[in-house]
């Protein structure tokens, strides 16, 4: 009787779990058909996902200069991509209930008896020892007598737990534990139980892996027995803290697997987590605000992929318009055949990682990764854990609603809270909002007050005739005697009293230009370096702000000096090669230099040559100040012309990601007898080229349609800036763009507005966006090269009669002319001599005004040779807004002649090459190593290490055992 209903209980539990594998069944494919909007929506996350992976090369491309064997290449390089979804796939065992093991070839506890000693858990068969000198039979043990009543009461008792506990908690055993998944097991309450008993020893034989919570554990899934390589089911915390095989970029000398950042796992884990349980408006979980509550969510299969190209490897060019070929990503192959394998949807998809990079998350709306784990897991950079945090907080605010609590700020907040604080809170505090800085800068009269009562300082500093006219506040009298008194925090180097600075002359102009030294790519927080590039003498010289040595405060010095001349080129007399334009990228700087022909008495004379001399960034920052660098650091590029001629423009633009740009003109000659019809404008005119330094040659043009014979064109582009472009299927890519401005001196011609686009994958494009004619600007003709400014959305031009043009771009306007603004600065008597853009919001306008000559005694005391004398100009700089084109305030400039003043401002950090008197490095980088302490460590370029002083004690020491020669021992050259 006891056996058959042994029989009955088991049949009855086997009937329970079929019906319960069918419910489930029944309730996801019930979830899928009833919700039509839901299924729509996670195909359009889907597909977005695969065009992201189908766009993204998470492999270093064959021509990469850092992919080579000895960074292990990209063919070793593995990568690991995990899946979870909401069904379960068909071929994985581990996810059956635990009741049908044994029906489907699941290890279960009866396996790891068998008297082979074989099992999933590797158990050996127990050796047996030599008794009394003879040996033990090798055949079967003989069981007790009781052994097999002992069993079945064993069997019986433990079904009968397991029916009692499938009754109790059969709801909750549908569930996943949520702690587990997101947090780890030692998050989970059963482990936390754990724990306590083994550290005061294990009491009973109670399920560990139970007590305490009734939900389902991933690592209570059983192990199988399977031919094909298959990862065990793995948590989202598992695979997010785990270690994988760095990038082939990454500089990891022993390729050690590495780990995500603590911060970057634990935000990401706890944004998941939030997602999937939901929050409340206090931020904390909906069904438990402690982490000890025990939380269950739906049932969750993972998968595990192993990825090892990430295109393919045909070698297909593709069109040269196009500039990249018809490739298709693994990942996505690799994941499409997974899905048809398994027989899963492509709506089932919930999460998606990538070497522990959470990609793809279904509760957050698909992709969710951050530009700083883009770029880490596509060029192996470090990711930036403030960047990181900072994009989530983001859409954290953005998903639970802004707040305005700043806004309920006042004036009357500031000035008493800058009534405790230093004055240098006041130029702090307006970067908290935008509210407040427009309080500090026009609201506020008594706080301007308040600062200057504070020091005692006078309240007038200006005189009448410096202020703009107008209608003056008591806010703008306050705030201009307030700004000239504090001043902004700068470091200075005068050439005149520095050994080693450059040497100019009198009686001739050297201009410079000044470019940011950007210690990150395309960052707002740059360092304080600026390199600046001298035409008299072929010379780029870099300088950097470092504290002083013996009292507070900072200063300017130069730290490396390096000729960049191409050594073909310097084997000519000197009088015959110009330094033209420069440009800076985030590895290279690009000179170009003209070289007029040797033979100048020979008719008609050859054109000039040009040359493209490339220097890298870490070369170029170890040169030191010797003026020299080795010929294998500095590459030359050269086009032989033959009969073609080219002039190339003075001047040149960086595009980043090794892409210059540069502005010639060609003339191919067509023979008389040439019958093929072609017109000759086809070979005659201006063209943009597109030049590439890891190609070493040019991967596009663009054709100017100007004047064939025009002279006097110039290159003016904005900073290279990441925007994001809409493609024709709804996906987002990412760019790095460039918007350039070619102009003619002649105002009759036409000028040129293009934008140059560069993908991560190296894909360039350039679209032409409008022709202006030069009549409508009427631009100043005094000045070589004509002042323009370019920005990401704005063109601003110099015009007569002290104007600025400003030339916005907006996509839904039909005609460019509708958006041009023009606004006077000055009278007629002004002068632009240059304008400056200062990041993306402001402009500075180097101006000056006619004094006009004397006709009054009085006005020169009584002198009469001071009668029709003209005086010498009063020159400003005037600062602008560009969005509302209001002035903001002008300061004087001293007279110099010939006023040679060259700015560049990036970030956080703005250069000046001041003519012939200094080099000025401005700004909050500046403002920050100012403050630094004396013995602060930061300070690395102060401080010599710890080798450098070794050395030289060791030098020393070896240096006083030699015998000295005859001139330090006092003798004489007569013996």
């Amino acid at each position: 009787m006891r056996g058959n209903w042994q029989r009955r209980v088991e049949r009855t539990e086997a009937r329970r779990v079929a019906n319960k594998l069918q419910k489930e069944q029944r309730r996801a494919k019930r979830h899928l058909s009833s919700n039509n909007d839901d299924k729509a929506q996670r195909a359009t996350w889907y597909r977005l996902l695969s065009e992201w992976l189908d766009d993204t090369d998470f492999f270093p491309s064959d021509d990469d200069p850092g992919d080579d064997s000895e960074k292990g290449g990209a063919g070793q390089y593995n990568l690991i991509v995990d899946i979870w979804t909401d069904a379960r796939p068909k071929d994985r065992q581990e996810y059956l209930p635990t009741n049908l093991k044994s029906s489907h070839g699941v290890n279960s506890d009866d396996d790891f008896e068998e008297e082979d000693g074989r099992g999933g858990k590797g158990r050996s068969k127990p050796k047996t020892k030599d008794r009394g000198g003879f040996k033990k039979s090798k055949g079967k043990k003989k069981a007790h007598p009781n052994t097999k009543q002992k069993t079945e009461e064993e069997d019986v008792v433990r079904i009968r737990r397991e029916s009692r506990s499938n009754s109790m908690s059969a709801k909750d055993d549908d569930k996943l534990c949520a702690k587990e998944f997101f947090f780890g097991k030692e998050k989970c309450p059963a482990g936390k139980q754990l724990q306590q008993r083994q550290k005061g020893g294990k009491r009973g034989n109670h399920d560990a892996n139970t007590a305490g919570c009734s939900l389902q554990h991933y690592h209570q899934f059983p192990k199988v027995k399977s031919k094909i390589r298959q990862s065990p089911p793995l948590t989202l915390a598992q695979v997010v803290n785990g270690k994988y095989q760095p990038h082939p970029n990454n500089n990891n000398d022993g390729k050690h697997p590495t780990a995500l950042p603590l911060k970057v796992r634990e935000a990401c884990l706890q944004y998941a987590y939030d997602a999937m349980l939901g929050t409340d408006d206090n931020g904390e979980d909906a069904a438990g605000s402690s982490i000890e509550a025990n939380m269950g969510i739906e049932n969750i299969y993972h998968t595990r992929i192993y990825v090892t190209d990430s295109k393919d490897q045909e070698d297909n060019e593709g069109d040269e318009n196009d500039g990249r070929p018809d490739q298709r990503s693994a990942v996505v192959d690799a994941l499409e055949q997974l899905l048809d394998r398994e027989k899963l949807s492509q709506t089932s998809l919930i999460y998606l990682t990538i070497q522990g990079v959470l990609v793809y998350d279904l509760n957050r709306g698909g992709l969710v990764f951050s530009e700083a784990e883009e770029d880490f897991l596509v060029s192996g950079e470090d990711i930036d854990v403030d960047a990181f945090l900072q994009y989530n907080a983001v859409d954290t605010v953005q998903s639970t609603g802004p707040s305005h609590i700043h806004e309920e700020l006042n004036h009357h907040v500031l000035y008493d809270i800058l009534s405790f604080l230093p004055d240098e809170a006041a130029a702090v505090l307006p970067q908290v909002c935008k509210s407040w800085r427009d309080e500090v800068g026009t609201k506020s009269p008594q706080l301007w007050k308040m600062l200057l009562n504070r020091h005692n300082w006078p309240f007038s500093v200006r005189n009448d005739d410096q202020v703009t006219t107008g209608v003056k506040t008591d806010t703008d009298a306050y705030k201009d005697a307030f700004i000239p008194t504090i001043g902004l925090e700068y470091a200075m180097q005068r050439y005149k009293s520095t050994k080693g600075a450059p040497v100019f002359n009198d009686e001739e102009n050297h201009p410079a230009q000044v470019k940011i030294w950007s210690e990150s790519v395309y960052a707002e927080k740059v360092g304080a370096r600026a390199l600046v590039a001298y035409t008299h003498d072929y010379t780029l010289r870099l300088f950097e702000v470092v504290p002083r040595n013996n009292s507070p405060g900072s200063k300017c010095r130069q730290i490396a000096c390096v000729k960049a001349v191409p050594p073909s080129v310097s084997q000519r007399r000197a009088g015959t090669y110009a330094l033209g334009g420069i440009g800076l990228d985030e590895d290279d700087v690009a000179c170009l230099f003209s070289c007029a022909p040797e033979n100048l008495e020979q008719i008609p004379i050859d054109p000039p040559a040009h040359f493209l001399s490339i220097i890298s960034r870490d070369d170029l920052a170890c040169a030191g100040n010797e003026g020299h660098i080795d010929d294998d650091s500095l590459r030359e590029f050269d086009i032989h012309t033959s009969h073609i001629t080219v002039e190339v423009s003075p001047s040149l633009v960086s595009c980043g990601q090794g892409f210059f740009l540069f502005l010639a003109f060609f003339d191919i000659p067509v023979g008389s007898n040439d019958d093929t019809g072609d017109s000759d404008d086809d070979g005659v005119g201006h063209r943009v080229f597109l030049f590439s330094i890891k190609k070493g040659r040019i991967v596009k043009s663009l054709r100017f349609p100007a004047d064939p014979f025009g002279s006097g064109f110039y290159l003016h582009a904005s900073n290279p800036v990441q925007n994001h472009f809409i493609t024709g299927n709804a996906s987002s890519v990412r760019k790095l763009c460039t918007n350039v401005v070619i102009k003619s001196f002649d105002s009759a011609d036409e000028w040129l507005i293009f934008s140059v686009h560069i993908a991560k994958n190296g894909t360039v494009d350039m679209q032409m966006k409008t022709l202006i004619d030069g009549h409508q600007i009427e631009p100043v003709q005094t000045v070589d090269p004509m002042p323009v400014v370019v920005m990401s959305n704005c063109a601003i031009f110099a015009a007569k009669c002290g104007c600025l043009v400003f030339l916005h771009d907006k996509e839904n306007e039909e005609s460019l002319l509708k958006v041009v603004h023009r606004i006077n600065v000055g009278g007629s008597s002004t002068e632009i001599y240059d304008i400056f853009g200062i990041r993306e919001e402001y402009v500075a306008v180097v101006l000056g005004t006619s004094q006009g000559r004397g006709d009054d005694e009085d006005a020169v005391a009584g002198e009469w040779f001071g009668l029709d004398e003209e005086q010498s100009p009063r020159r400003e700089v005037a600062v602008f807004h560009v969005s509302s084109r209001q002035e903001l305030f002008r300061c004087p400039l001293p007279y110099i002649y010939p006023l040679m003043f060259r700015m560049d401002c990036f970030g956080d950090t703005i250069a000046a090459n001041v003519a012939k008197l200094g080099f000025v490095i401005a700004g909050g980088n500046a403002r920050e190593v100012a403050m630094t302490a004396l013995n602060d460590e930061v300070d690395t370029n102060q401080t010599p290490t710890k080798t450098t002083k070794a050395k030289k004690k060791r030098l020393a020491s070896l240096a006083s055992g030699r015998k000295k020669d005859g001139f330090a021992r006092g003798m004489s050259m007569r013996g």
